[in-house]
């Protein structure tokens, strides 16, 4: 079940004025022990939420590792997801009524960056009155977070394991944001972000950015390996139509518009991701680290994640980098959840409480 917690200061944002009358939503799996100290933080990645675990018939993002008996053992932690500021499930992001007119922000949100998003959640967390988490972890988007939360606060993480990671957005990645949102902004149904009210948003710019992100995510190998030049519909005369089985699938993504994730929230979101670099930002030890990255992923590859591990560690930190293997080139964490189970078992084994 979802929670909705208003901050009760205002929080300060890196590209404008702080912003007030703050919601954050989040999700809690497992009970908070007396004394506040069995709290495993979860940040989601880009088209996540808080919704990681079990709830009703709705399935969570990571439900596969949450729960009792699993590596996120919700009989001995409290896992917290929240919503990131300017996300679109719950949290105040574009689709939240402006204050001054109840009609939405869409545009008139400030740029927000990752930094922005940790000092909510860090608000959050005082709000639960948790003085320091037992562990951290995140993933994409997530690990970003999490990296940030070391800047910030590293007293309050003392352990933390962040997946498919790096010390700042490459050049490549922010081309493919950029090309994203230029299919969103394009979209004659965008109108400079205020379409809520209409009966149709930019579906067709939405739907070909998640397909050209597909393009990224699987990767030459992954489509050859998934596809190769199979035939969708052998009996049929060939024309512009779907032909091959690849095409087939690229048009199932753009009909499902990027899972009915709001347009302008990828818009912030994704910006937020160009913007962060934290290359010699972190300069106080930040507790027992373990990085995670997969061989095949060129967007966070094991070298670059490498120099973050040294960063790290010229920081004061202990840090483990572990490179996994995966048929998919990014995202593994989430589809293949028992490639980063055992790294997230050892996480918490180092970790006393006492029970709930």
């Amino acid at each position: 079940m979802t929670l909705i917690q208003r901050l009760p200061h205002s929080v300060k944002l890196d590209h404008g004025a702080p912003l007030e009358n703050v919601d954050i939503a989040y999700c809690c799996y497992g009970t908070l022990n007396t004394n506040r100290d069995n709290a495993v933080w979860l940040c989601h990645g880009l088209t996540s939420n808080q919704h990681a675990g079990p709830s009703g018939s709705r399935s969570g993002w990571w439900e596969a590792l949450i729960g009792p008996g699993r590596p996120l053992d919700t009989n001995r932690w409290c896992i917290i997801c929240s919503n990131v500021l300017g996300g679109d499930s719950g949290s105040t992001g574009p689709s939240t009524p402006h204050p001054n007119d109840e009609t939405p922000y869409a545009t008139r949100l400030p740029i927000l960056t990752i930094a922005d998003m940790v000092r909510a959640q860090r608000a959050l967390l005082d709000c639960l009155g948790i003085r320091q988490l037992a562990a951290l972890i995140g993933g994409c988007m997530g690990g970003f977070q999490g990296l940030e939360w070391l800047r910030q606060a590293p007293e309050q993480v003392p352990r933390s394991l962040l997946i498919s990671t790096t010390i700042a957005s490459s050049p490549m990645t922010i081309a493919m944001w950029a090309m994203i949102r230029q299919l969103i902004m394009t979209d004659p149904h965008w109108q400079d972000g205020d379409y809520y009210a209409e009966a149709t948003g930019p579906d067709q710019g939405m739907g070909l950015g998640a397909a050209l992100g597909s393009l990224f995510w699987l990767g030459s190998e992954g489509m050859e390996n998934r596809f190769g030049r199979n035939i969708s519909a052998p009996d049929q005369p060939v024309s512009f139509a779907s032909h091959f089985a690849v095409e087939q699938f690229l048009e199932g993504i753009i009909s499902r518009r990027a899972g009915g994730m709001d347009p302008n929230s990828l818009l912030y979101l994704t910006r937020a991701m160009d913007l962060f670099d934290l290359n010699n930002a972190i300069t106080r030890p930040a507790g027992h680290i373990e990085l995670a990255s997969y061989r095949r992923d060129w967007r966070y590859p094991p070298e670059k994640v490498d120099a973050l591990k040294n960063q790290l560690e010229q920081a004061g930190s202990d840090v483990t980098h572990h490179v996994l293997e995966s048929q998919v080139t990014h995202g593994a964490y989430i589809f293949e959840p028992e490639t980063i189970a055992p790294i997230i078992e050892r996480l918490l084994s180092s970790a006393s409480h006492r029970a709930p």
